[in-house]
């Protein structure tokens, strides 16, 4: 069987971006024409690298193994460059439809206020083909696509568009069911819920990284087995592992502790973690019981591996 793996970009890049390929620095106008500024920008610059060399990140990680395992052609969702294989070569860039961020694109458009609307606009500008169209047009058996909830609404009408033999050849990780009337969660969807960072899970790790999680544990414990499954049997499959798997142990809110504190913790630790951001996150959450959300602890985790020399 033929596999396509695709996944969501990452804010985390190899290379600095350019000023010119910083959404803030698009001038505001409607949709359409901030689009059209925003392509010429963007092939107007030189590229860095290969996709697959570009974007950094756990998530990022375990599809890439994913694609690996299953000898696949790995695809990315991104909201600046739309869809692309892994073996492009593209510029660095920054550009966000989902955060709170001076480069959420939406913050340049006057009409526009919505992730898909954008990814209708980017999509035209550069004249791509759809999501949609690109699945139904490819000869892959199956396609398995990892998205955070936040990209789902972003892709949600594109892969609407699909007919139910091409929602067939779908699988989704990642989005938490929405509506009942969602017909692409309702056929393509394998949902799995916190038991994935459970005692009996090797696959623990962050809500930012869950659906690929998600997916590297269907492509490892159900795919391997019965790759010809329907989705149905592929559901069941998934179900009957996790009902075997403890929930994660509920603890107390962790105590709080200053950025100075959080760092000394991560030096303290940093040679039993290897160096590795999950495991340290674990560590002050779990072991140390101590209170970082996400976005700080990637700020002050960078700030101490650049003090310890390490790019």
């Amino acid at each position: 069987m033929r596999f396509a793996v695709a996944t969501n970009c990452t804010n985390r890049k190899r290379f600095k971006p350019i000023q010119a390929l910083q959404a803030q620095h698009v001038p505001r106008n409607i949709a359409t024409e901030v689009a059209d500024e925003w392509v010429r920008r963007v092939q107007d610059a030189a590229p860095v690298s290969t996709a697959i060399e570009l974007y950094q990140g756990r998530a990022f990680a375990e599809a890439k193994k994913a694609a690996n395992e299953l000898e696949a052609d790995l695809y990315v969702v991104s909201a600046g460059l739309g869809l692309i294989h892994s073996k492009r070569k593209v510029p660095s860039y920054t550009l966000t439809v989902t955060k709170p961020s001076s480069d959420n694109i939406l913050r340049r458009c006057t009409d526009v206020t919505s992730p898909e609307l954008w990814w209708k606009a980017v999509n035209a500008s550069f004249h791509a083909r759809s999501f949609s169209s690109r699945i139904a047009r490819s000869a892959y058996d199956r396609w398995l696509i990892a998205v955070p909830t936040t990209y789902y609404r972003m892709l949600r009408d594109d892969l609407a568009r699909l007919g139910d033999d091409d929602l067939k050849r779908v699988r989704l990780f990642g989005p938490r069911a929405e509506t009942a009337s969602d017909v692409v969660l309702e056929k393509t969807l394998i949902a799995m819920d916190d038991r994935l960072d459970g005692p009996d899970s090797d696959v623990r790790g962050t809500r930012s990284d869950f659906a690929q999680r998600a997916m590297a544990f269907f492509v490892q414990n159900v795919l391997a087995g019965t790759p010809n499954g329907d989705v149905a049997s592929h559901r069941k499959a998934t179900a009957q592992l996790l009902s075997k798997m403890a929930w994660p142990k509920v603890v107390p809110r962790g105590a709080s502790a200053t950025d100075v504190q959080v760092c000394k913790k991560l030096d303290q630790f940093w040679r039993r973690a290897n160096g590795q951001s999950t495991k340290l996150l674990r560590i002050l959450r779990d072991d140390l019981a101590i209170a970082c959300e996400e976005k700080r602890f990637r700020r002050l985790f960078h700030f101490v591996a650049q003090r310890r020399g390490i790019q």
